[in-house]
């Protein structure tokens, strides 16, 4: 497990959370009969309430994050996660306009991810349950991942519904 070192101090601090990509055959779930899938949870919001804490509880709070991701380390469910920084950009439509953002309310921003392995939407909801981001009134949005191959038979088995065709070669 994670945890922080007793000098822990609010201005230099950096939390590193180790990362470990899975292979292509722990992903497709070959190895040791696993069947687990992979889901991405985005954190939101919450932040604002964390870093108005006193010194004390934002280090606890942060303690809470190290020893969360930890446990989930050690449970061989951690595949990747990250906090991500306030600025950002997107590109927009085929003309590729830039701008600068995301320009949003507080609550809205992702804040982080975390990239797990579990066995089903319950149990990563279960995992989802207990991210500290929810101490400060944040929210986890759980998404199951899926492959490109998976979202083209979609595409492939609507348009047939759609049209009563398969699409021509």
């Amino acid at each position: 497990m994670l945890t922080a070192p007793d000098d822990f101090v609010l201005d230099e601090f950096t939390v590193f959370i180790p990362i470990r990509r899975a292979s292509w055959a722990q992903t497709k779930g070959l190895l040791k009969g696993s069947t687990m899938n992979e889901y991405l949870l985005l954190f939101r919001g919450g932040e604002e309430k964390a870093m108005a804490q006193p010194p004390d509880a934002f280090r606890a709070h942060m303690r809470k994050w190290m020893e969360w991701l930890g446990g989930l380390k050690k449970e061989g469910v951690h595949v990747a996660a990250q906090p991500l920084s306030r600025t950002g950009r997107t590109v927009e439509g085929t003309n590729n306009v830039v701008t600068d953002g995301p320009y949003m309310e507080g609550k809205e921003i992702v804040g982080g991810f975390l990239l797990c392995k579990a066995s089903s939407y319950d149990d990563a909801m279960k995992i989802a349950s207990k991210c500290p981001v929810l101490e400060f009134g944040g929210t986890v949005e759980v998404r199951e991942t899926t492959e490109l191959e998976k979202v083209i038979e979609l595409y492939l088995e609507q348009h047939r519904q759609n049209h009563g065709t398969p699409l021509p070669p």
